[in-house]
């Protein structure tokens, strides 16, 4: 499955990447997410997904794979589980930053 999402912050490209190496901030941007620690390039937390009337929160870890702030793009992995059920999930998250047409910057993530 693939999911995309973008959004305007009203702050330079240079800002917006500052904030994206800030795991706290990040969190508080992912709907059901909970931060319970964080290190250079990693974290670890609690993903709550609802898809229609199924709900599932996943225990697990997020990776920086790649970053590369010249092009504004950045490559994370995250795995998790369920604790009840033994569901998993596995996602590659791509997330570029861009100039806005009338300032600011875009966010994409896919």
């Amino acid at each position: 499955m693939r999911s995309e999402y973008e959004f305007t912050l009203p702050i330079p490209v240079e800002g917006a990447w500052a904030l994206l190496a800030d795991a706290d901030r990040v969190c508080g941007w992912v709907p059901g997410a909970q931060l319970a620690s964080a290190e250079t390039g990693s974290c670890a937390g609690t993903l709550k997904l609802r898809a229609r009337s199924t709900s599932a929160t996943y225990h697990g870890t997020a990776q920086l794979t790649s970053s590369d702030q010249d092009a504004g793009r950045l490559a994370v992995q995250v795995e998790g589980s369920t604790r009840r059920g033994g569901g998993t999930l596995k996602a590659e998250v791509e997330v570029t930053v861009a100039s806005a047409n009338g300032g600011g910057s875009v966010v994409s993530i896919t």
